[in-house]
């Protein structure tokens, strides 16, 4: 299936690798996180209303079935967080599982942006891939027949931000280099990608050193 990721918004979770404790065992949240929205997304067609864009130019969307709301669903779990500005009602199922200790409210647990601060490496895992839509001229609310999640993509940034560099070299081509590459300490970056995804759709390629 072709398509494009889409982000869940509203939420933030923890990362596929992310591990939290639970009666003094270690729990790994964020498997059980990836593998619940798994369960919720398999067999289903769900539509989607574009929200904005992230740092990274992933669309971030409400998504749902015919009977829920993804992302509030996930919050209401548990299994994901509300951010600061997530409207009343994912802030009402975030205090639902506060009361009852579902998920990461029965554990002790670092907010997944600061897991990820530590571990750069990694990316958001709450994505989605959505068929591109049948009338060009259809407004941004998207229906899905088939949806998955997405693999993971490796994220590329540090404390100052993205780190994937891409260059216009001398040649013409459009060309992005990771760090650790042969070329990468000494190039002069027109723009700065997180993930080689972002950068490939806009228009590089990977160096070859």
């Amino acid at each position: 299936m072709t398509g494009t990721p889409i982000r869940l918004a509203h939420l933030d979770a923890p990362e596929s690798q992310q591990n939290c404790a639970r009666n003094d065992q270690v729990w790994t949240c964020g498997r059980d996180a990836q593998e619940n929205l798994a369960q919720l997304v398999r067999g289903q067609s769900i539509s989607c209303t574009i929200t904005e864009r992230d740092p990274d130019g992933i669309q971030q969307a409400i998504c749902s079935t015919s009977d829920l709301e993804i992302g509030r669903e996930m919050v209401r779990r548990g299994l994901a967080i509300a951010t600061e500005y997530a409207p009343p009602d994912y802030t009402n199922a975030q205090g639902i599982a506060r009361s009852l200790a579902f998920g990461l409210w029965d554990a002790e647990f670092e907010h997944p942006a600061d897991w990820r601060a530590k571990h750069p490496e990694t990316t958001l895992r709450f994505e989605l891939e959505s068929a591109p839509p049948s009338d060009a001229g259809a407004p941004s609310t998207r229906s899905v027949h088939q949806t998955r999640a997405v693999a993971p993509q490796k994220r590329y940034s540090n404390a100052m931000g993205c780190t994937i560099k891409g260059n216009h070299s001398r040649y013409g081509d459009w060309i992005y280099h990771l760090p650790g590459q042969r070329y990468y300490a000494q190039t002069r970056p027109e723009e700065l990608f997180c993930t080689e995804e972002t950068a490939r759709a806009a228009g590089y390629r990977r160096s070859k050193e």
